[in-house]
């Protein structure tokens, strides 16, 4: 009769290999970082069809661009012990886009800001 769970030192291998594996974190940041701007971009493109959902969906690309800065920033730091591969490319993007994004937005508010006056 086959056992219907694993044995204990096939489990134990198994840990001991994922063990040797380096934490993929500042992978997985520096990918969240333009995954962020896509999402702030999809949302910036269809706007609702009222003021407030409007007013909402800004507040939120906003946030998000602000994440997508901060985690690409902090992918950066996982260079050191990860090395470049797979993290200085999707981090800079995500820096680069969501920043021209936020100094769109602010340039925008201020602009607002000036012609309510």
């Amino acid at each position: 009769m086959a056992a219907a769970y694993p044995l204990p030192e096939k489990i134990m291998t198994e840990q001991k290999e994922n063990a040797n594996q380096p934490s993929a974190w500042p992978r997985t940041m520096a990918k969240a970082s333009w995954v962020a701007f896509v999402v702030v971009l999809g949302s910036v493109m269809f706007p609702g069809s009222a003021q407030m959902t409007k007013v909402i969906i800004e507040i939120a690309a906003v946030i998000f661009a602000s994440a997508g800065i901060c985690m690409g920033i902090a992918s950066l730091f996982g260079i050191a012990k990860y090395g470049i591969k797979k993290i200085l490319a999707p981090a800079l993007v995500g820096i680069i886009t969501n920043s021209l994004f936020m100094c769109i937005f602010v340039t925008n508010v201020l602009r607002a800001y000036n012609a309510a006056k």
